[in-house]
C-alpha cells in the first residue's frame, strides 16, 4: 500500500535526524562536507552515513507521490521520478524552472504568498491547479513545509499528489447528480425512495399526489398510505411487503395499487419497484403514476360495452362486426339465428366463408364505401340460409 504524504514526511525527517546523529558521532559539523579523509579514523561511520544518505535518496526517488525541493525564491532544487511523470518534464528541465512555471497564470501571485507563509513557519495543505508540459491542466494536492538542509539553508519541501482523475470524476458525479436531481424534481410521476418499507426521499409530485407535506410522509411506511385491503380483497400491508422483498432480491415489480391520500381519499395507481444499492445498502426506487382517470374511463367503457351488448343481443336485427380482413369479430344472437349457424361457427371466419360469393362481394363493396367515405351506407342483402319467415 503506498505511503501517505505524512508518512513520507516523517521518514524524511527521521533520515535527516539519523544523518545528523551520524555526523555528530563522527565528529563532522553539519556544514562540513563528508570525505573519506574526514573519517579516516572512523571508516565504519562513513559506511553508516552513506547508507543513511542512500536510504534518503531511495525514499525520495521511489516514492509513489511527487516530491519537490525549492528554495526561498521558488527555484526548483530537486524533484523525484513521480513528479517528473506527473508533469511530463525531465529532471534536467525541472532544475532550470521555478515553481511559478508550473501553475496557471491566474495563480502566480498565490505562489509568492504561499512561499512567504511557509517560510514564516506555516505548513500548507491545499489543492492547486497546475500546467503540465503538454499544456493540459492537472490538479495536485500539495503539502508544503519548511525544512533546513545540513548546510543551514532554508528550503521548502513539497509533497505532491496528482488528483486530476479524482477531480474529473467528482465533477462528472456532480453533473450526473444534477441531471438526476433535475429529472427527480421535474418528473410528472411520483418518484420516491424507501429504505425497507419507509419513505426516505421523494419528489414534489409525490407530495402533490398524496396531498401532504414532506414532514408528513418521510420516515412513514408506505402501507400507512394504503387502505387496509386492496380491490381484490388482499391485505395491503402484507402484499406490499411481499413486493418490497421481491424488488430487494433483484426482481422488479410492476403492479396496480390503490393508495390513500393524507385526507383519506383513495386513488388508483400504477407502481414500479426497483431494488438499488447505494454505499453497500439496499433501497427501493419507486415510480408511481396516478391512473384514476384512466381507470374511470375504462370502467365507463366497460359499462358502455355492457349496455351495447345488452341492446345488440336483445335486438331483432342482424348485428355483426368485421375486421379489416372481413372476418367476423362479433355477431348477435339474432344474426346467428338468421343464418342458421352457431356463433362458434361464425366468429373468426371470413364473410366469403359464410355467405355466397355474390352476396359476400356486395357486402365487401359496401364496407369499402363506408371506410372510404367515413359515412353510413345502406344496402340490402339477401341471406341464402334463413330461419326467418
Amino acid at each position: 500500500m503506498p505511503k501517505s504524504k505524512e508518512e513520507i514526511l516523517n521518514e524524511l525527517e527521521k533520515v535527516k535526524l539519523e544523518n545528523k546523529l551520524l555526523r555528530k558521532k563522527a565528529g563532522i559539523s553539519e556544514t562540513e562536507s563528508i570525505t573519506i579523509q574526514t573519517l579516516k579514523d572512523a571508516q565504519f561511520l562513513q559506511d553508516l552515513l552513506d547508507q543513511g544518505e542512500q536510504k534518503y535518496r531511495a525514499l525520495f526517488d521511489l516514492s509513489p507521490v511527487g516530491i519537490m525541493l525549492e528554495d526561498k525564491e521558488g527555484n526548483i532544487l530537486d524533484v523525484n521520478n513521480a513528479l517528473c511523470l506527473s508533469f511530463g518534464y525531465h529532471k534536467e528541465e525541472f532544475l532550470k524552472m521555478r515553481t511559478h512555471d508550473l501553475v496557471v497564470p491566474e495563480n502566480y501571485d498565490k505562489v509568492e504568498e504561499n512561499i512567504k507563509r511557509i517560510l514564516g513557519g506555516e505548513t500548507l495543505h491545499h489543492v492547486e491547479k497546475d500546467l503540465r508540459k503538454d499544456g493540459s491542466i492537472s490538479y495536485t494536492e500539495l503539502k508544503e513545509t519548511k525544512i533546513t538542509l545540513d548546510d543551514g539553508k532554508e528550503c521548502i519541501l513539497v509533497i505532491s499528489n496528482d488528483i486530476t482523475d479524482r477531480i474529473k470524476f467528482e465533477k462528472s458525479l456532480r453533473a450526473s447528480e444534477q441531471r438526476y436531481r433535475t429529472l427527480f424534481e421535474s418528473a410528472e410521476d411520483a418518484i420516491f425512495m424507501m429504505e425497507g418499507e419507509k419513505f426516505i426521499d421523494c419528489n414534489p409530485t409525490t407530495l402533490k399526489m398524496f396531498n401532504c407535506s414532506r414532514q408528513q410522509i418521510i420516515n412513514q411506511p408506505i402501507y400507512n398510505f394504503s387502505p387496509p385491503a386492496q380491490a381484490d380483497g388482499s391485505d395491503s400491508r402484507k402484499k406490499i411487503l411481499e413486493k418490497i422483498k421481491l424488488a430487494i432480491e433483484g426482481k422488479p415489480q410492476n403492479f396496480e395499487w390503490t393508495l390513500k391520500r393524507i385526507d383519506g381519499a383513495l386513488f388508483d395507481t400504477e407502481v414500479k419497484f426497483n431494488g438499488i444499492e447505494l454505499s453497500d445498502k439496499k433501497y427501493i426506487l419507486a415510480i408511481v403514476r396516478d391512473i384514476t382517470s384512466r381507470k374511470k374511463a375504462e370502467n365507463e367503457l366497460l359499462k358502455s360495452d355492457e349496455k351495447y351488448r345488452t341492446l345488440a343481443e336483445s335486438a331483432h336485427d342482424v348485428i355483426f362486426i368485421v375486421d379489416k380482413e372481413y372476418r367476423y369479430q362479433y355477431v348477435n344472437d339474432y344474426g346467428a339465428y338468421a343464418i342458421n349457424l352457431t356463433k362458434n361457427k361464425i366468429l373468426g371466419k371470413k364473410i366469403t366463408d359464410i355467405l355466397s360469393a355474390e352476396v359476400a362481394q356486395n357486402q365487401i363493396a359496401a364496407f369499402q364505401k363506408v371506410i372510404s367515405s367515413g359515412k353510413p351506407y345502406y344496402t340490402e342483402v339477401k341471406l341464402p340460409i334463413s330461419n326467418i319467415d
